[in-house]
């Protein structure tokens, strides 16, 4: 009897390891079944699934919080990076993602200020903007339409770790942590192109301590929501089309000075050290 368990013990640890390889190797073979992401195969993308994206869900504005002055229309740049990681998620389903050709940037077109509130459905119209880096040929897909609706009704008591990791992931992607698909990075900073070119680390951080420090007061939106950032360390990106781009790895810490949040967040981006003019 205990020889007829042993073997079957056997055969179940077989089956078992075979299953994984199989998983791990059908998720392989999926990927590589994948289109590669063309200029083409953007536009087509749009003709295939159309321009119409929609978003209900928790995010990250407030019912209570205290806007800060004249920033009614920072309101947007959270909305722009969500649209654009829908718009990135939808097509990673079509396509290959995991590369570094491509990089992109959407423009919700708004008239006038708006302050968004959860719990209200919000309906806009934009663009989106692909640059290819090895050609530097720009991909414009216009009117786009983005519903928007967030239905955590969140106020001031309850901002955590987690509210802020994503506050700071879409107003900035500053916890994108991404070192694959450039459609989702950060794009700033261009003093830093030669020191990262020279691999100056002390320089490096300097300048972009510098960058994000100076920008203290800017996409904010709440005073709830400020904040101070100290760089430990930013390295080179490689990214195969760098040319007169250069790519970085920030790691740093994001301490939330309102003293009804008081939080320290550490994260690690993805960053090109110039401004993307698209």
């Amino acid at each position: 009897m205990k020889k007829i368990l042993s073997i079957l013990a056997a055969l179940t640890l077989s089956t078992t390891s075979t299953l994984i390889v199989v998983a791990c190797e059908t998720e392989e073979n999926k990927y590589a079944k994948l289109k590669d992401l063309t200029d083409e195969n953007i536009i087509e993308f749009f003709d295939e699934v159309g321009k119409e994206f929609s978003y209900q869900g928790d995010f990250i504005f407030l019912n209570d919080g205290e806007v800060l002055e004249s920033n009614y229309n920072d309101f947007l740049e959270p909305l722009n990076n969500l649209l654009l990681r829908t718009i990135n998620n939808k097509m990673g389903e079509k396509f290959k993602m995991k590369e570094t050709n491509y990089i992109a940037r959407m423009f919700l077109d708004v008239k006038e200020a708006v302050k968004i509130e959860p719990m209200k459905k919000y309906k806009f119209n934009g663009k989106i903007k692909f640059i290819n880096l090895e050609t530097n040929k720009v991909i414009e897909i216009k009117n786009l339409t983005f519903n928007f609706e967030q239905t955590n009704n969140i106020g001031t008591s309850d901002i955590n770790e987690k509210i802020l990791n994503d506050f700071l992931d879409y107003n900035f992607n500053y916890a994108s942590n991404n070192k694959e698909s450039l459609t989702w990075a950060r794009f700033d900073a261009s003093p830093m192109v030669k020191p990262i070119m020279e691999g100056n680390l002390e320089e490096s951080i300097e300048y972009i301590k510098y960058y994000m420090n100076g920008k203290l007061k800017d996409n904010k939106i709440y005073k709830e929501y400020l904040f101070e950032s100290t760089v430990k360390n930013i390295e080179r990106y490689d990214t195969r089309y760098n040319k007169d781009r250069e790519f970085a790895i920030v790691e740093a810490s994001f301490k939330f000075t309102d003293p009804k949040v008081n939080k320290v967040i550490s994260s690690k981006f993805a960053m090109c050290t110039f401004e993307l003019f698209l």
